[in-house]
């Protein structure tokens, strides 16, 4: 029976520690702090700290997966990212969304480019085999 609970915050803890984000976030996060607007918010990582802390990050990431994940899900998930496929596939994430990305792009303009030239000479783009 799957646990539809939704995830505590340490599994979410556990889940940034695999995926590579939980100390990452926190510090993107009180940057974003200090460049939300506010002039007098001092680029003091301790200053900051006490108005959002760990915690409090944790809980965001918490409320975000809650929305897509239950805690059986997180679990499944920290599995993953602890495997060899998991490991890579964080390694290379990045680098794989911009290929994915651009080879779907290219698609997408060839596809474009083949309906124009069948628009052009009159043919249905459904008619191709």
């Amino acid at each position: 029976m799957r646990d539809e609970r939704k995830p505590s915050k340490a599994i979410i803890k556990k889940l940034m520690g695999t995926i590579l984000i939980g100390e990452g976030l926190v510090k993107l996060a009180r940057k974003q702090m200090v460049v939300s607007g506010y002039p007098l918010i001092p680029n003091d990582d301790e200053a900051l700290s006490k108005y959002l802390t760990e915690d409090d990050v944790i809980d965001a990431v918490r409320d975000g997966y809650a929305e897509h994940f239950n805690m059986d899900d997180i679990l499944d998930l920290v599995a993953f990212f602890k495997s060899d496929a998991g490991k890579k596939f964080v390694s290379c994430q990045n680098t794989l969304a911009k290929d994915v990305l651009t080879k779907t792009q290219d698609k997408a303009h060839r596809a474009a480019a083949r309906m124009v030239k069948d628009l052009m000479s009159g043919q249905n783009s459904t008619d191709r085999t």
